[in-house]
């Protein structure tokens, strides 16, 4: 199925004002260590598509902790993560 952008947007732009916010008042956000750990290391890489699938990997769990963002192709199952899916309504290619 494919991504719904709105929901998506909405999403991160309501965490980056969250985390503007708190950068403003140097309050930095509260992460689980194993998180900030994880972020640590693919931010440490020079493989720059690490970085930039991350936020991807990331909206996929915060709206369907049933997709299994290690498989990422329509033929490895119903759970698998994949844009080549249909649109549905309310979505946008």
């Amino acid at each position: 199925m494919r991504i719904n952008v709105q929901e998506y947007q909405s999403i991160l732009e309501k965490s980056f004002s969250r985390a503007e916010a708190a950068l403003l008042k140097q309050r930095p956000s509260q992460v689980a260590r194993e998180i900030k750990d994880a972020c640590d290391v693919v931010f440490a890489s020079k493989t720059q598509a690490y970085r930039e699938v991350l936020p991807g990997c990331l909206l996929i769990r915060i709206t369907d902790m049933n997709k299994n963002i290690s498989l990422p192709y329509i033929s490895l199952g119903a759970s698998a993560f994949s844009e080549k899916r249909p649109l549905l309504p309310g979505t946008v290619p």
